[in-house]
């Protein structure tokens, strides 16, 4: 076992090794109460707003395209990417269940396709975007119109006036997926996926015990830092293949945004693990 998968196993194995076993189950439901409500739901509140912020920057570069604007929506995009990928270690659940995720984050883009809808007579609308395959939208679907081209991509270029289109319908199809997963996991008035994390029981279907709950927080570190070290860093360095380095497989590639993808994984599975940790340990100080 390499260093980096090593190091990403130990952190996703220190949800398990830290919390259930000192603790009761009161405090065990604490724990992920905690977890949901200090790590994940704020990670998900920073998704919309920045979704929201990244739309409103790219409306404003199409409609009077610069330099300036074209560089403050690539900077949109790259703050929104941060939390975006805080949320993926929280992958199970309403972004799985609903398709989120992958309408959000498919890789890799098809540039032919995207293509397509640009050299096409219809209208480039958020309901155009919606019907859309999910490698043809989403965040990377954005980076690949936002990173691939320079400034006359959006301005003298013949297909200039569908690409500016497509960018904004892209970016309020993004933005409405990232406000649904919010409301998702913490309706308004309450619920949500929240409840059913933190309040394991018997009427419960999905976590009948706190033990399920643990398991899915888990689980999903565990997964999240196996695709770390065999997708996002194995395939493009080529340790995943053969060793072969193959950098066109890099997650953000365009943006040059990969390694700090891979960071804001970490970052979100790191402060899992702190939280569990230090609950832990008010546990087995009585505190």
């Amino acid at each position: 076992m390499n260093f980096t998968r090593g190091f990403l196993l130990a952190l996703a194995a220190g949800v398990a090794a830290c919390a259930p076993v000192p603790l009761g189950d009161g405090e065990k439901r604490i724990v992920v109460r905690q977890i949901a409500t200090s790590v994940a739901l704020p990670a998900l509140d920073d998704v919309a707003a920045s979704a929201g912020a990244m739309r409103s920057a790219i409306q404003v570069l199409a409609g009077a395209p610069s330099q300036e604007g074209l560089d403050a929506a690539r900077e949109a995009w790259r703050a929104a990417r941060v939390p975006w990928k805080e949320v993926e270690a929280f992958g199970f659940g309403p972004a799985a269940d609903l398709r989120l995720a992958v309408a959000m984050d498919q890789r890799p883009v098809d540039a032919a396709k995207i293509d397509l809808e640009l050299a096409g007579t219809w209208a480039l609308t958020e309901a155009r975007v919606e019907a859309l395959g999910a490698n043809v939208k989403g965040f990377h679907a954005v980076e690949h119109l936002l990173f691939s081209g320079d400034l006359p991509s959006l301005t003298t270029d013949p297909l200039a006036p569908r690409r500016r289109d497509f960018l904004v319908a892209l970016a309020q199809n993004l933005e409405r997926k990232a406000s649904d997963l919010r409301a998702a996991w913490a309706a308004d008035g309450g619920g949500g996926y929240v409840t059913t994390l933190t309040e394991p029981g018997a009427s419960n279907a999905t976590y009948p015990t706190i033990k399920s709950s643990i398991d899915a927080l888990v689980n999903e570190s565990v997964f999240l830092s196996e695709l770390i070290a065999d997708d996002k860093l194995g395939k493009p360095s080529g340790t995943a293949t053969g060793g072969i380095p193959q950098p066109d497989l890099q997650e953000s590639g365009p943006s040059d945004h990969s390694i700090a993808d891979m960071a804001a994984n970490g970052f979100a599975m790191e402060s899992i693990s702190d939280l569990a940790s230090r609950m832990a340990d008010r546990g087995r100080d009585g505190a």
